[in-house]
């Protein structure tokens, strides 16, 4: 099989996932989109209301009306994590918000984002079938390259598919390797990618209307192996480097909080209980 052609394969697993089983909280409704950096004209906001049927490229809308920027989010359908087996759990949905460029792929990402900027996508009144907990040690960031695209760089990307994890290490983080991750020729992951400039907030844990704000440096969106390479000209690559064309962020959902948050929570039960007994009677 020629490299084109096994690129195009691994592309297609890329952004095509396995349904996984949904027995968890589940989204229903639309939530509320912003996406959202700064210009030298000032801030650029886009706004939608989107649902979570989203699965594959067919069901990309255009961001706050923007044909540039494509959107769609998804639920148990669409996400890497769908591809490793065990990786979502019995009680665990899959909730994917994943943006793309025009199917050219020739455009900026981010058109007129200034040097050093950053980009930020917050999702609001996330409606969910019962209270659910995010498991942080499952939030990652997918980002993908154009095969075509690096095959015309003087020095090729081995790796099309980036990941950023965190705040928390990756849960299942041996089980991601080979089909995701690899350390050849460098690696294509940074576990402590979102954390410092990266960040990510978190509204509504434990209840049914979640919300989350990830704010992500566009440096980030260089591919691990960039040498500083000189991009040919006709590629898009505003800031010196190639863009990918796709990004996601994704997390599972429990019905139940992960081993952190539990021992938070019983922490507090255990010392508002303790400070009740010591309370005088009224």
């Amino acid at each position: 099989m020629q490299r084109r052609d096994r690129v195009l394969v691994v592309g297609i697993l890329g952004a095509i996932a396995l349904p996984a089983l949904a027995v968890g909280p589940t989204p229903v409704g639309e939530a509320d989109v912003t996406f959202s950096y700064m210009t030298d004209a000032g801030p650029r906001i886009l706004n939608s209301s989107v649902d979570y049927s989203g699965q594959t490229v067919n069901d990309i809308i255009p961001l706050g009306g923007d044909p540039n920027i494509g959107y769609f989010n998804s639920a148990n359908s669409f996400g890497r994590r769908n591809l490793i087996d065990g990786a979502v759990r019995e009680n665990e949905s899959l909730l994917t918000h994943a943006l793309f460029k025009p199917p050219s792929h020739t455009t900026d990402l981010f058109p007129d984002i200034v040097d050093n900027g950053s980009v930020t996508l917050e999702v609001r009144n996330i409606h969910l079938t019962e209270p659910g907990f995010v498991q942080r040690d499952t939030v990652m960031l997918h980002k993908m390259w154009d095969a075509d695209q690096v095959d015309i760089l003087p020095n090729f990307y081995v790796n099309i598919h980036n990941y950023d994890g965190g705040p928390d290490a990756v849960r299942d983080f041996d089980d991601f390797f080979p089909m995701l991750f690899t350390d050849f020729p460098a690696p294509n992951y940074d576990m402590n990618a979102l954390s410092g400039s990266s960040e990510i907030e978190i509204f509504g844990d434990g209840t049914d209307m979640l919300g989350f704000r990830i704010t992500v440096p566009y440096d980030r969106f260089r591919n691990f192996e960039d040498v500083d390479q000189e991009v040919p000209a006709g590629l898009p690559a505003p800031f010196g480097f190639l863009e990918p064309f796709h990004f996601h962020v994704e997390f599972a959902v429990s019905n139940v909080p992960e081993p952190a948050t539990a021992i938070m929570l019983l922490l507090g039960s255990t010392l508002v209980l303790s400070r009740r007994k010591r309370a005088p009677m009224a």
